[in-house]
C-alpha cells in the first residue's frame, strides 16, 4: 500500500478516535442521571452515525457508535468506513471514567492502537497521542455535543498531518 493511504488512514482514524474521546468526556449542563451519578452525561447513551472528514487532504467516510452508561463509566464501540482508501472498515472502541467533571479516556482501533487523553467541563477540548504500529502522533481537539449531535475538530499536530471534523448525530 502506497504511504499516503496509510498516512490518509491514520488521519481518519484518529480523528474519529479523538471523537470518542471527546463523546465519553462531555457532561450537560442539564442535569438529571437516569440513575448516574454523573448528572447530565445520560444524554450520551445510545446509537450515534455520522461522518470523519479531513479537510486538509478532502477524504471522508462513515462512522457508527454505540455508547453505553453503567454508573460513572462509558463504553464505546463502533465502526469507521476507509471506503476513499480501499480499505475494509475498521473497529472501534473506547472507554471512559468519570471523576467530577474530569473525564479520563482510552479509544483503540486495530491498526492505529490507542490514543488517551482528558476531557473537563460542557465544552470538549483537549490532547492526546496515537500509539500503535503507526503512530502519527500527537493530536489536539475540541468540540461540543448536545443530545443530538457532537462535533469535533482535530488537529494532528506534526508537519504535514491531517486536520478535519467529527460530527456525529444522534440515532
Amino acid at each position: 500500500m502506497k504511504i499516503w493511504m496509510r498516512l490518509l488512514e491514520a488521519v481518519a482514524v484518529m480523528g474519529v478516535l479523538v471523537a470518542i474521546g471527546g463523546v465519553c468526556g462531555c457532561d450537560s449542563s442539564s442535569g438529571g442521571g437516569g440513575g448516574s451519578s454523573t448528572p447530565g452525561a445520560h444524554f450520551l447513551a445510545g446509537v450515534w452515525s455520522g461522518t470523519w472528514e479531513d479537510t486538509r487532504f478532502s477524504v471522508s467516510g462513515p462512522v457508527n457508535i454505540t455508547i453505553t452508561q453503567d454508573g460513572d463509566t462509558f463504553t464505546v464501540t463502533g465502526t469507521l468506513g476507509l471506503d476513499p482508501f480501499g480499505l475494509v472498515t475498521q473497529a472501534l472502541t473506547g472507554s471512559a471514567t468519570i471523576a467530577g467533571d474530569t473525564v479520563t479516556f482510552r479509544a483503540d482501533s486495530e491498526s492505529i492502537g490507542g490514543i488517551t487523553g482528558t476531557v473537563t467541563g460542557v465544552r470538549m477540548s483537549g490532547a492526546g497521542e496515537s500509539t500503535g504500529t503507526l503512530g502519527f502522533g500527537p493530536v489536539t481537539y475540541e468540540g461540543s455535543a448536545s443530545g443530538s449531535r457532537i462535533s469535533v475538530d482535530f488537529a494532528f499536530t506534526r508537519a504535514g498531518a491531517g486536520v478535519g471534523v467529527v460530527t456525529l448525530d444522534k440515532q
